[in-house]
């Protein structure tokens, strides 16, 4: 795996370049939920964000490859990192409650910036690697998505407790932009081979699922609901094993 690392030089920069973006916007979430939670004391404004942030992904996600076409895959990832970076500015003027639009706001653009890049990024990968190391790549990019996660959403918990949100928030914008001129050093990001017309319809179909299974973010939120639907269901068993006894229940 590391000796491929090595001789794929367009795929590392790309990799250490998605590497940064996410932990990034995993400070940033991180960041932006506790900064919820101390200025409001509401989960529903925490349900809000997290309802705004996966709209774009449904939204905008499946017209990533069309854009891509229009601009080189290149230029969007190179637009959607610099132009969250110029995003990620607006939240550090968050001061009060009275600022919530700007959470909201920030968090939607946020997310369409990532809808847009994901998809956009895992369309590269093809177009820029030999066939032959397709398999140790694909374990690269599942290592990609522990770091970010795992790495990211702890980090990103330390840095908030220890020096505010408005330090995390810093990062990611500095994240961004890292990873922005990263992407800019690669030559390409396009294959060389022809498309034929089939193959060009193809594209434009049956992407949900590929696109649910490129955004870490989309898949976070999947397995926190599902594991909120676990607990509930816990609950309510134990709840009537309790009805059950002499204990008392309400």
């Amino acid at each position: 795996m590391f000796q491929v690392l090595k001789k794929e030089n367009s795929y590392r920069k790309l990799f250490i370049a998605g590497i940064i973006n996410g932990v990034g916007d995993r400070f940033s979430q991180v960041a932006m939920l506790a900064l919820i939670l101390n200025i409001t004391g509401s989960g529903l404004s925490v349900g809000i964000t997290m309802a705004v942030r996966m709209l774009p992904f449904l939204l905008f996600g499946p017209f990533s490859s069309s854009m891509a076409e229009r601009w080189t895959r290149k230029t969007l990832l190179q637009i959607t990192d610099f132009s969250r970076a110029l995003i990620g500015v607006s939240f550090l003027f968050i001061q009060s409650a009275d600022d919530m639009w700007i959470i909201y706001v920030g968090s939607f653009l946020l997310s369409c910036g990532e809808a847009l890049y994901a998809p956009t990024r895992k369309t590269s990968i093809p177009a820029i690697i030999q066939p032959v190391h397709m398999k140790e790549v694909n374990s690269w990019e599942q290592v990609s998505l522990g770091v970010v996660l795992i790495v990211g959403a702890l980090s990103g918990g330390i840095v908030s407790f220890l020096f505010g949100a408005k330090a995390a928030f810093s990062v990611n914008i500095l994240s961004f932009l890292i990873a922005g001129f990263i992407i800019r050093s690669i030559p390409s990001l396009e294959s060389n081979e022809p498309i034929n017309n089939e193959e060009k319809e193809n594209k434009h179909t049956g992407r949900m699922f590929p696109l649910i299974m490129a955004s870490s973010f989309l898949l976070m939120l999947i397995t926190f609901d599902i594991l909120v639907s676990i607990s509930k269901w816990y609950r309510k068993c134990f709840a009537k094993r309790l009805c059950r006894s002499d204990i008392p229940c309400r």
